[in-house]
């Protein structure tokens, strides 16, 4: 039932208001049944042909990882949230210079945005691209 609420996009602490547990129970409940989400690749060409991208993003709908874990020392690219009209070539500017000199010092680089149009631009700069969208707070923090 829990990865059933998951999936249907139901945050931790909702489900706690809804069933009157306590804060950071169902975390921890998660965490014991092993429910949590997954790297999955956006599939960039219509599943025409296997899509190979850097393109992620995490759901509770799939059963393993589209991407395996690498081991190299990386450097997190974030986001600022909401973008207006004339924010996003700033966003992209910034975020891709980032991205390339952590990259010139031999670093991974993963980009996290929560908007898909500005990242889907410049996908191809950086190791890994993750997409997060509704994700309360206290999940994207934890990553889990």
């Amino acid at each position: 039932m829990l990865r059933e609420a998951k999936s249907l996009g139901f945050s931790d602490h909702a489900i706690e208001k809804l069933v009157g547990a306590p804060g950071g129970s169902i975390r921890e409940l998660r965490k014991v049944h092993h429910v949590s989400p997954h790297f999955a690749q956006i599939d960039t060409l219509a599943a025409e042909f296997p899509a190979e991208t850097n393109y992620l993003y995490m759901t509770y709908h799939a059963c393993q990882h589209d991407v395996a874990p690498s081991w190299r020392k990386k450097i997190m690219v974030l986001g600022s949230g909401v973008y207006r009209i004339g924010s996003s070539v700033e966003f992209d500017w910034c975020c891709v210079n980032a991205a390339q000199a952590a990259t010139a010092l031999g670093y991974e680089t993963l980009m996290v945005n929560c908007n898909p149009e500005t990242v889907s631009t410049d996908y191809d700069v950086c190791d890994r691209l993750t997409c997060l969208i509704s994700m309360s707070t206290s999940a994207r923090t934890a990553f889990s």
